[in-house]
């Protein structure tokens, strides 16, 4: 009995489990089944169709991840992948939980929609083999699932190479949804540049809306912040030779009739771009020479064209376009760099109105026109090419004319005589009466769902009061089982109990009557002279009462922030005060000058920072040691501050995390972690620092020098256990509420400037300026401060205990142009003499 109960209340919890699964929101042709997971990743497996870029699932080698099947027979299994991934299982299990089948798969693109047969199996079971699998979405599916790149072809009708994702926006502006969207064209799209997944999943959102059908290939270079010389771009490709020969048998399996990529100019201002042009059309030219690859058919594109300033041929994005309801090209591509790309919204980049494209290769003769890609090509070459047209106007529905509201003065009018009464049967035949319309309701007292319950109260009672008969008492469990079970369903309307449905008649509200003059009679040839009929007057109708709109309640922050575009920016060093204003940053640094306890003058930065958008905020990474103002200026931050230096004393750290790509993680230090959704920050301890459940749920950035200095608003225990707890001087960062953080640089280490300060003490400065969260980073030499490339803090003159250290991460906020170049001496140098 003790068991039978268990189950019983064991299935009485999983309704609402049931309830919330039926609602989950899933694509079309997707088959709903049970997913299971390790224990870690449960809370949040609904991010497999969440259709989240930044969000994803990860199992590591062993972890199994199921599909019950739950009696469905899907036709295919959906895999999204969220970066490019190492082998993996899939087993079929049958009824008696023995794998009866096994698939092995090794992706080499981000999505695979597998056919499957589950004829006699219930489970399917997901394993990797060999490294972490992480997962974008999967499901399984019937064959009227669409994936999100459908097109298969060998071949396609144009070959496109880039440097890496958002270039297809960046610098070609609105030409694929021109080419793919506008025309039909089938488009390859070439990544070169190895970026994190988010960025590629933000790549093929942009990609989808512009009408590419083809899935996107990507590369897997790391190219460094610059490229000193072309000769070095050559050396990210490992051997260029070879290279070329690689993508010559693309183009050659391909057949694209038209390439476009960069230039090879060799004076142009990216060499790693200048590089990709140049081994693109060079492998088109190995693809048209028969003694070149005798494996593979030869191939002639019959236009290659590299983007140039130089270039003779203009491509505008001004045209409305049929296929986007008349959007422009320009308008579309602006719109899908801000949506998809969210990270690069700080940067304000302009999308093209057009673009100039030179001529590199052609089998068809020079352009005439100098503004179309596709002069002298045969359209009938292209599978699916569509000259675009208008969608026709939608047919108006006639709008009857109004009886008038007056009888005309002027018009002849006879007596007329009486028109004939229609009888019952002719005004039915007249004006058909139309069926009363009904709907159906549910009726009936709702307390009735609770009986079952109280009769199987009832009838426990009955049995359990019959005296010295052991086994009725444990039969009294089962009416009331039985009837909490029948209630349970009744209250989920599952079982119509204490509910009837009726049909009820609609009642319409009465028709109002028409205030024109009754439509006259049909009027005969006049006998007699013509009598004016007087004219009617227009029944003036009320003046309704002007309805006063609700005064919207004016934002506080408001006056923090610019009303338009543009920026607005002062330097003060006299006066210790900096400011920066946008329309979605506000930044207000004072200069504080005061005393550490009695023991000596100190003298801190503290930046107030206010944003509308998470774009203002960025973590700053570089692959090299930079002076602070050349980093900021490298990086055209309008506020940079000290990070956790990645690489310093790694070991002594937590879960580092930083643009989406997972450093290391030693599990000795707190965390501080940002949270995109909000804008907000919150803070961890090392064990509750995981890695895999903080990428999983989008986190793109933490920190971890530590310790947590301020948490729920109170200084936290871990400051007095640190391992950095003693004087010194201190760069943090700390948040008041969602979007207004404060950052805090101390100097330090200077007698008769600034002193150095505990961390107790600097704790209790977060405290001070009302934040809720703060954290401890980087600190020492290392602590600095630059505002519009300048240096605030200072440091001792260079060669002594405390010059200024250089930085390979920072905190970085906003973006601006109106820096100096990184090579250009500063006005404030950041030292103390």
């Amino acid at each position: 009995m003790k068991r039978f109960a268990l189950i019983l209340i064991s299935l009485l919890l999983l309704l609402p489990a049931w309830t919330a699964a039926e609602t989950a929101e899933l694509p079309t042709g997707a088959v709903r089944c049970t997913v299971t997971a390790p224990d870690e990743v449960m809370p949040y497996i609904s991010n497999l169709y969440d259709s989240d870029p930044y969000t994803k699932v990860t199992l590591h080698t062993g972890e199994v991840l199921s599909i019950q099947l739950d009696g469905a027979a899907p036709e295919l299994l959906y895999f999204e992948f969220y970066e490019l991934q190492k082998p993996f299982s899939l087993y079929f299990m049958n009824a008696e939980g023995i794998a009866v089948r096994r698939q092995d798969f090794k992706p080499t693109s981000y999505h695979l929609l597998q056919p499957i047969d589950t004829t006699g199996i219930v489970e399917l079971r997901i394993v990797p083999t060999l490294g972490d699998l992480v997962l974008s979405e999967l499901f399984p599916c019937d064959a009227s699932f669409v994936p999100p790149f459908p097109e298969t072809d060998a071949h396609a009708d144009v070959l496109v190479a880039l440097d890496r994702p958002s270039a297809e926006l960046e610098a070609l502006g609105g030409l694929l949804a021109q080419l793919a969207g506008e025309h039909g064209l089938s488009v390859q799209v070439v990544y070169f540049a190895q970026t994190p997944g988010f960025e590629s999943h933000q790549c093929m959102d942009a990609l989808r809306a512009m009408g590419v059908t083809r899935e996107p290939v990507f590369g897997f270079l790391r190219v460094p912040d610059r490229v000193a010389s072309l000769n070095a771009a050559h050396n990210l490709f490992g051997d260029f030779n070879y290279e070329i020969g690689r993508y010559a048998q693309m183009i050659r399996k391909l057949t694209p009739d038209l390439i476009v990529t960069f230039s090879d100019d060799k004076n142009a201002d990216n060499l790693f771009r200048t590089a990709v042009g140049e081994l693109i059309i060079n492998a088109a030219t190995t693809a048209a020479n028969p003694k070149k690859i005798p494996e593979l058919p030869v191939h002639t594109v019959q236009k290659v064209y590299g983007l140039s300033d130089s270039g003779a041929t203009t491509i505008t994005f001004d045209t409305p376009l049929y296929a986007y309801d008349g959007e422009t090209a320009y308008a579309l591509a602006s719109r899908l760099y801000f949506d998809c790309y969210t990270e690069y919204r700080v940067f304000r980049r302009e999308i093209p109105h057009s673009i100039t494209l030179a001529l590199k290769q052609s089998a068809v003769g020079e352009d005439a026109k100098k503004n179309d890609l596709l002069e002298h090509l045969s359209t009938a070459s292209f599978k699916d090419y569509r000259e675009p047209t208008p969608s026709p106007s939608p047919t108006p529905t006639p709008t009857p004319t109004p009886e008038p509201t007056e009888v005309p003065t002027q018009a002849p009018t006879a007596v007329p005589t009486e028109a004939p009464a229609l009888s019952v049967t002719d005004e039915e035949k007249a004006t058909p009466t139309p069926a009363p319309q009904t709907v159906t309701r549910t009726t009936g007292s709702k307390w009735l769902a609770y009986l079952p319950a109280g009769i199987g109260v009832v009838l426990a009672a009955v049995l359990l009061l019959i005296p010295k008969n052991r086994k009725l008492k444990l039969l009294a469990l089962l009416p009331l089982a039985l009837g909490i079970a029948l209630t349970v369903l009744a209250v989920l309307n599952v079982l119509p109990i204490g509910q009837t449905q009726e049909e009820v008649p609609v009642v319409e509200a009465p028709t109002p009557e028409p205030t024109q003059a009754p439509t006259q009679a049909p009027t005969q040839v006049p006998t007699e002279a013509p009598t004016e009929v007087p004219t009617a007057q227009p029944t003036e109708e009320p003046t309704p009462e002007p309805t006063e709109e609700p005064t919207p309640t004016p934002d506080p922050n408001d006056a923090y922030f610019l009303d338009g575009d543009g920026e607005e920016f002062e330097l003060d060093f006299e006066n210790g005060h900096w400011w920066y204003k946008n329309r979605v940053l506000a930044i207000d640094i004072h200069e504080v000058h005061t005393t550490y306890l009695d023991l000596g003058p100190l003298v801190y930065y503290v930046a107030d920072i206010r944003m509308r958008e998470y774009s203002s905020y960025r973590s700053g990474v570089k692959s090299a040691y930079y002076a602070p103002f050349r980093f900021a200026r490298m990086d055209g931050a309008v506020l940079a501050v000290t990070g956790d230096c990645l690489d310093n004393e790694a070991n002594e750290k937590g879960c580092l995390i930083r643009k989406g790509i997972f450093y290391k993680n030693f599990n000795h230090a707190d965390v501080l972690v940002i949270d995109p959704d909000n804008m907000s920050m919150h803070v961890l301890s090392a064990e509750e620092a995981i890695p895999r459940v903080l990428m999983d749920n989008g986190v793109r950035d933490t920190y971890s020098f530590a310790p947590i200095l301020v948490k729920d608003g109170q200084i936290s225990e871990t400051v007095s256990r640190s391992r950095v707890d003693h004087v010194n001087p201190r760069a943090g960062i700390g948040m008041i509420e969602p979007g207004h953080w404060v950052a805090i640089i101390t100097d330090g280490r200077q007698p008769g400037y600034s002193m150095s300060i505990s961390l107790s003490f600097f704790a209790q400065m977060f405290i001070d300026y009302e934040c809720t969260v703060a954290f401890n980073m980087d600190g020492g030499a290392s602590a600095g401060i630059v505002f519009m490339g300048e240096m605030l803090n200072r440091h001792l003159a260079p060669g002594t205990s405390d010059t200024q250290r250089m930085w390979l991460d920072a905190i970085e906020f906003g973006y601006t142009t109106q820096l100096p170049p990184p090579e250009q001496s500063t006005v404030h140098n950041g030292y103390h003499y």
